[in-house]
């Protein structure tokens, strides 16, 4: 497990857990803290070498969310990350 934080948004932050899935490079959980409910979901990305293959084996991540504070406001984002240019 691990948790995802997404802050500043709308001037919102909240902390989702997170689990993986077997046999598959996705992930998904929950709002924990922050706001009344929310998801996520996601996967990597694997570089040009494939996942069993350093030195790229996770090139990059993308996902989405949503999120309601049950007082009016809910909305719903998508994030993506890449490792480019990042020592590994």
């Amino acid at each position: 497990n691990a948790d995802i934080i997404i802050a500043n948004y709308d001037g919102k932050r909240f902390t989702t857990e997170v689990t993986f899935a077997t046999n598959a490079p996705t992930f998904s959980g929950n709002v924990t803290t922050g706001i009344a409910s929310g998801s996520v979901s996601g996967a990597f990305a694997q570089g040009p070498g494939g996942a069993d293959m350093p030195p790229d084996p996770v090139k990059g991540i993308m996902g989405n969310f949503t999120a309601n504070d049950n007082a009016g406001w809910s909305s719903t984002g998508i994030f993506a990350g890449s490792t480019s240019g990042v020592t590994q």
